[in-house]
């Protein structure tokens, strides 16, 4: 009696050792096509990047003449294209330093390519501003902690704009970036919340026009 006991007991354990196998051989089928998909769009969107990398846009010469300031921390913290830009990015960096040590804790205090600093390019012009910044360890910013800090940057872009006078409703664009490039990019006008809200590598382009000398 007991060795039938024991006989029923091993089918009923193989039985479900069975089902939980082809359960799970069945859940990994059906993954398949969801994570060939997640590969294509992240492929695609690579293929995209080196697309642009690979175009000359208008503007982009421009813009990455002026990004290359703020690529490596050298001692200086703030450029423009004049000296009053040169001014706005060094209140910029040091608002959004200061905001940023209030209302953020954590990340990396180890940041070889900015020492830690604000580094930041103004582009000011008749009709627009614009504020470029390289972040300290963007990447540790994710979710509510980064869409914060986009919004500790146009809030910081907005206050020092207006105290150095720029009118309201001049056109004004804040990409921040970090490693390996360009993250939250927001674009507007001085005194009043961004109308267009983007990121990533293909939305650095939108940054382009601000430098056509003509535009």
């Amino acid at each position: 009696m007991k060795a039938a006991n024991k006989s029923g007991i091993c089918a009923l354990i193989l039985g479900v050792f069975i089902l939980v196998t082809a359960f799970g051989a069945f859940l990994i089928y059906e993954s398949i096509p969801f994570f060939k998909r997640e590969q294509d769009v992240f492929l695609s969107g690579v293929r995209q990047g080196m697309d642009d990398n690979a175009k000359d846009y208008p503007g982009k010469k421009q813009f990455l003449t002026a990004n290359a300031n703020i690529f490596m921390y050298g001692g200086n913290t703030a450029f423009g294209n004049s000296a009053e830009a040169t001014r706005l990015a060094s209140d910029f960096s040091t608002v959004l330093d200061q905001r940023c040590q209030k209302n953020f804790t954590g990340g990396s205090s180890f940041n070889p390519s900015t020492g830690g600093h604000f580094l930041t390019y103004c582009r000011l012009t008749s009709g627009e501003i614009v504020f470029l910044c390289h972040v300290p360890d963007l990447s540790s910013y994710h979710d509510i902690a980064r869409e914060m800090l986009a919004g500790t940057a146009w809030s910081s872009a907005w206050y020092v704009a207006e105290s150095e006078k720029i009118k309201p409703g001049t056109p004004m664009i804040v990409g921040l970036s970090g490693f390996p490039g360009y993250g939250p990019i927001w674009e507007g006008k001085v005194g009043t919340p961004p109308t267009i809200r983007g990121e990533g590598p293909n939305e650095e382009k939108r940054l382009y026009p601000y430098f056509i000398d003509s535009r």
